[in-house]
């Protein structure tokens, strides 16, 4: 460019994403690890194609995301605007250049896409979207301009993204080109940072987010369970106490409806060590209520983690109000789709490098360790943590809420 007003300043590729940039190839699919550098190498492409009046039109799975595409390529594009040469629309998340035009969306719900035409298509994080976003919706807007595409993602199980990069993989037409790789082939993420990634992620997770690998829909959550039981019994705290002196307890409380149990677990959460597990069934509130504050009492209890999900609610506050005075302390925890995964998830990775310890002799209690899966959900892109049909877990989740607490025991809650 002539002046020094007219110039934008692009990232530098990396080897890699020159060469997937460079291929010929009409339609590219990319695997890779988290922080691998997708959505710079997706903003590149599609800044290229808008500096040659193209169509592009980016979509991505959630808002945030496509705000993080939308605020790079804003800013990228800063010194035309300024210039006049660039016409920004920001509540459309739209940039035109000349006879281009680059358009940011979202796609959680892919009829919204439809009646769009594209030069490119991108779509961000494949795995997370319905699989009609590229067979129903994708293909036809590239059609009437012979468009091509680029689809992106971190693996999430073995769904329509795996068929499809299975597909691309033995296409000997020219038409598909794939590239798998893991973060590690990013050279501006360091070596270090990786490992304190991977140290907070169980196996699998480590497989797919960081090694981009496929991993099954389903199958065991908790390794490990044998390495982490133990023999002897504690029948009460002063019992248990003559081994540990530092003895901290807390409770976990899972609350049971209809023909759920309400489990209760109970650890030292300064040697992370379940001491006492309990369950029931089809008993009044107030029994219940009765129990666990007889069971606080008992075990010399310092913190409680109960759900507060529709009727945890009103049982969470009147045992905050039971206890009320006591040294005890009482905290809800919401269950929710981005909850529940995470104290899974820790639990999971406690079991892994044997951080944990359960008694062996609770066999109800490592009879639900051992089932709980990842189940296979075809109506959703997302992991489904859960016990198969006919299989409880309230154990594993009044287990995981006292894990949590085993966690955070230093950090101030607020929910």
């Amino acid at each position: 460019m002539s002046t020094k007003a007219l110039e934008i300043t692009l990232p530098k590729p990396y080897p890699l994403q020159r060469e997937i940039l460079a291929h010929s190839a009409r339609h590219k699919l990319i695997v890779a690890g988290r922080r691998a550098g997708k959505t710079v190498l997706a903003g590149l492409m599609a800044a290229h194609y808008l500096l040659d009046g193209k169509q592009v039109l980016i979509a991505s799975n959630t808002a945030p995301q496509a705000n993080i595409f939308w605020d790079m390529l804003e800013r990228w594009f800063a010194p035309l605007t300024a210039a006049g040469l660039v016409v920004r629309h920001r509540a459309h998340h739209t940039l035109r250049l000349g006879n281009g035009l680059l358009t940011v969306r979202t796609a959680s719900e892919p009829d919204n896409l439809r009646g769009f035409s594209a030069d490119l298509l991108i779509l961000d994080e494949c795995a997370l979207l319905p699989a009609s976003i590229w067979r129903e919706v994708g293909i036809p807007i590239l059609a009437d301009r012979q468009g091509r595409a680029l689809l992106i993602s971190t693996p999430k199980r073995k769904n329509w993204f795996f068929e499809l990069y299975i597909q691309a993989l033995r296409d000997t037409s020219g038409t598909w080109k794939t590239w798998a790789f893991s973060t590690e082939e990013n050279p501006h993420i360091a070596r270090a940072e990786i490992e304190a990634m991977a140290s907070n992620m169980s196996e699998i997770s480590f497989k797919q987010e960081i090694l981009a690998q496929f991993v099954d829909a389903s199958g065991q959550v908790f390794r490990n369970i044998e390495q982490c039981t133990y023999e002897e019994r504690y029948n009460t705290y002063e019992d248990y106490c003559k081994t540990y002196h530092d003895a901290r307890m807390a409770l976990g409380i899972d609350w049971g409806r209809s023909e759920d149990y309400t489990a209760l677990v109970v650890g030292d959460i300064q040697n992370r060590k379940v001491v006492y597990v309990e369950r029931f069934t089809q008993i009044p509130f107030e029994q219940q209520l009765a129990r666990v504050v007889e069971l606080v009492k008992a075990w010399h209890v310092e913190i409680v983690k109960a759900e507060y999900n529709s009727m945890g609610g009103p049982m969470v506050e009147r045992l905050q109000s039971l206890l009320e005075g006591t040294s005890t302390q009482v905290y809800k925890f919401n269950t929710t789709s981005a909850t529940k995964p995470r104290i899974i998830e820790q639990l999971s990775i406690a079991f892994e490098r044997v951080q944990i310890q359960i008694p062996r002799y609770e066999e109800a209690l490592l009879h639900e360790l051992e089932f709980f899966s990842v189940l296979d959900t075809t109506s959703t892109n997302r992991y489904t943590y859960g016990a198969p049909k006919g299989v409880h877990d309230d154990y594993v989740i009044a287990l995981c809420l006292w894990y949590d607490i085993v966690v955070n025991v230093n950090i101030r809650w607020v929910y």
